[in-house]
């Protein structure tokens, strides 16, 4: 195995530089060329194992590849990068070991867009328990097992929207990791999502978004009271003191008093319920001690969430907790905007792969674009395949796409350009500015 070695080597640079990943630059490269070239040829050679039928392949222009995909991202700055092998306890699980490399149509092995080989037993057992008794192909068993897995998570947004007084059809869907944009058009178009946003580094949205949100500490105590009854100034002295545990919490993150807020929140039920409803109340009403306009808030919160409330009925309210939450704004980076390209993205177009294709029930002859080179404004056609190094965006056959200026995938179904109209409103902006 080459790999292990690849890494190893990879690593080693990395150390060598302090870096706690592997980030090649040049003159460590120049001075290790030949090791380099020695171990992707080996790599390849590897890879040819588990693909009889590849065709020639050049290790030194693979090696290059290699080194520029590690060395520079799209905006030609070094990024950090990871290769991963099905090794260990993936293997276990009947996945041949298999590279995190792709060889493109002229015979050079590039980083990203790596294939798992499924071993021959896991095929077998599809084929056995349940491709045979159900009368399917093994790729239609496929086919039908991936879309119960998006089933399931259409069923998992379902519990963190419908469930709460939210219609999913109202918001657009962001695919996160880097597996996210592989489900989301199945997931969608189960519930009737026309649109998405896909981020460029959808695979680390989760990293992103801690960089991208507020400081918060939450604290909570609880405070049993019929609203009409409400002990205030115990009520205040409460809100008081986590309001100033929340305090010296921001102070010892140095968030300036200007960037410190408090948001005070009650957990509040009709008598009798077994559940409660929490929702903000507005220092105003707390000042003004006006327990019928915190009732009504929550009167609001209730109808919001279950589609009625007990307001005419006059039910009583009583609060079961009160939650403070100390939020400190901080600086958050710039995204960076590209300059409008044009809707042809022909440029980014690595070649064409057979892929299943959802609406078809088949394979089907496909593009495939490479994500780092698509910029703003190129729209792609679905059924299609956008792949990246961490990540690869499948659109299927009632999905287009259109890139931001921000480098943001928007997907949307077929027929509803207005869904991209603020995408092409800021072009417009752009050339008239």
């Amino acid at each position: 195995m080459h790999l292990p070695a690849l890494l190893q080597f990879l690593e080693g640079l990395s150390e060598h530089n302090n870096r706690p990943w592997f980030v090649l630059h040049k003159p460590a490269y120049d001075i290790l060329r030949e090791e380099f070239l020695t171990l992707v040829t080996g790599l390849v050679d590897d890879v040819r194992k588990f693909d009889r039928d590849l065709g020639p392949i050049d290790p030194k222009k693979s090696a290059l590849r290699i080194y520029r995909n590690l060395r520079f991202s799209r905006d030609k700055t070094p990024f950090k990068t990871n290769f991963a092998c099905a090794i260990g306890d993936r293997a276990q699980r009947g996945f041949r070991p298999a590279y995190y490399f792709h060889i493109d149509a002229k015979g050079i092995l590039i980083a990203g867009g790596g294939i798992y080989q499924p071993d021959k037993t896991v095929l077998a057992n599809i084929r056995r328990h349940i491709a045979e008794p159900m009368g399917l192909s093994i790729e239609d068993a496929a086919a039908g097992m991936f879309r119960v897995v998006c089933n399931n998570m259409a069923q998992g947004v379902r519990e963190v929207t419908i469930k709460r007084g939210f219609d999913p059809r109202e918001f657009p869907f962001i695919p996160a990791g880097g597996a996210g944009p592989i489900h989301s058009c199945l997931i969608c178009s189960e519930l009737e999502i026309p649109l998405q946003i896909v981020p460029r580094e959808s695979s680390v949205l989760c990293a992103f978004g801690m960089l991208m949100s507020e400081l918060k500490h939450d604290f909570v105590r609880t405070f049993v009271s019929r609203l009409e009854a409400i002990d205030w100034v115990r009520l205040t002295a409460m809100i008081d003191e986590m309001s100033a545990d929340g305090t010296r919490q921001l102070v010892a993150e140095r968030i300036s008093e200007e960037r410190r807020r408090h948001d005070v929140k009650f957990d509040c039920r009709y008598i009798k319920q077994y559940h409660e409803v929490s929702f903000v109340v507005p220092r105003a009403l707390l000042d003004a001690r006006d327990a019928a306009g915190i009732a009504r808030a929550f009167h609001a919160e209730h109808n919001r969430l279950y589609g009625y409330s007990l307001e005419q009925e006059k039910t009583p309210v009583e609060i079961i907790n009160v939650r403070v939450q100390a939020l400190g704004s901080v600086d958050k980076p710039r995204h960076p905007e590209e300059a409008w390209c044009d809707e042809d993205p022909s440029t980014a177009l690595k070649g064409r792969r057979d892929a299943y294709v959802p609406e078809d029930g088949a394979f089907r002859s496909v593009p495939v674009y490479d994500g780092h080179r698509l910029r703003y404004g190129q729209r792609i056609v679905g059924p299609a395949i956008v792949e990246e190094v961490t990540t690869a965006i499948v659109l299927t056959g009632t999905w287009d796409a259109i890139v931001d200026r921000y480098g943001s995938f928007v997907l949307h179904r077929k027929g509803r350009d207005d869904l991209i109209a603020p995408v092409l409103e800021s072009r417009k902006q752009e050339t008239t500015a």
